[in-house]
């Protein structure tokens, strides 16, 4: 897509941005490596937000079901390295507590 001809004289590959773009694609060794790391990372929170929209069940124990198994996906996704899927682990954690909290309220 980036080395094609109707690319290269496109006027968005002439300009500022465009340029950089190209160099951070290209150029840049540890670009797909990194759109990889986060796909690793979203794919199973995808999945997540894909049953709760798509399925009748509406129970949170039924969310924390699939919640941990999205944790579960993404230390396996990630080899296991704590050090990777650390912090991913414990903003799903945060983030659930908070949600919980929220549905805790009585409605008025």
């Amino acid at each position: 897509m980036f080395t094609c001809t109707k690319q290269v004289k496109s006027s968005h590959d002439k300009s500022k941005v465009g340029k950089e773009i190209v160099a951070i694609i290209l150029q840049d060794k540890d670009f797909w490596s990194r759109c990889e790391h986060i796909i690793k990372v979203s794919e199973p929170l995808m999945r997540v937000l894909w049953l709760i929209d798509n399925e009748e069940k509406s129970a949170m124990s039924y969310l924390y079901k699939v919640m941990d198994k999205a944790k579960e996906a993404i230390k396996t996704k990630l080899k296991n390295k704590v050090s990777q899927y650390r912090l991913y682990i414990w903003v799903i954690d945060a983030r659930s507590i908070k949600c919980s909290k929220l549905f805790s309220y009585p409605i008025i």
